[in-house]
């Protein structure tokens, strides 16, 4: 039993949890899924989502989506240049892309 003093606040601990390894922590992203499939599925996840809460047909609710500033630029992605390079390395060059244009020294992909 623990007694309890005038004053003092008492806390139950919890366990310590650890964070799921990162393959697990986007579940979305497969190995070698391309940026045209990634963005595909982002749209069709938003519309159903969209049709589940209005009750529009899916199509409806698909264009919808892409009337959106969100699902322009996947629309974009979707059937842009670099639909066909895999996410893994689309991300990593935005990355390297982005530490450059802010150090100033913009690298432009040919």
């Amino acid at each position: 039993m623990m007694k309890v003093r005038a004053g003092v606040t008492t806390t139950s601990r919890r366990p310590a949890t650890r964070s799921r390894p990162k393959e697990e922590k986007d579940p979305l992203l497969r190995a070698g899924q391309t940026v045209g499939e990634v963005a595909q599925e982002a749209l069709s996840r938003q519309a159903r989502a969209l049709a589940q809460r209005t009750g529009e047909p899916l199509v409806e609710a698909l264009e919808a989506v892409l009337e959106t500033p969100a699902g322009r630029q996947l629309e974009e992605l979707r059937c842009g240049v670099h639909r066909d390079e895999e996410t893994r390395y689309w991300q990593a060059n935005l990355g390297f892309e982005r530490v450059s244009e802010q150090a100033g020294h913009p690298v432009h992909p040919a």
